[in-house]
């Protein structure tokens, strides 16, 4: 989040895809090697799954969170809070 607001500021169109693209980069790697190794174990398959898995699964993370879940969270938490994201 620091350095996402220190790119853009944080009410232009930039800042409202570079955070979430933060966002994914930092969940993604450690969520798709969790979930390879809960696949395949410690093995020599578990590094080419991951990295496999990595870059199928960051697109379709990033474009889910820019699309979807980021402005629904953002209208729930507004709902709730009555104040700007």
């Amino acid at each position: 989040m620091p350095l996402a607001r220190k790119i853009a500021s944080p009410s232009g169109w930039i800042a409202s895809h570079i955070v979430p693209f933060c966002k994914v980069n930092a969940m993604v790697p450690f969520m798709t090697f969790f979930a390879s190794l809960l696949s395949v174990g410690i093995s020599q398959d578990l590094l080419p799954l991951w990295a496999f898995t990595y870059v199928t699964t960051l697109p379709a993370a990033l474009a889910v969170n820019v699309t979807l879940v980021g402005p629904l969270a953002r209208k729930m938490y507004c709902l709730a809070f009555g104040e700007k994201f």
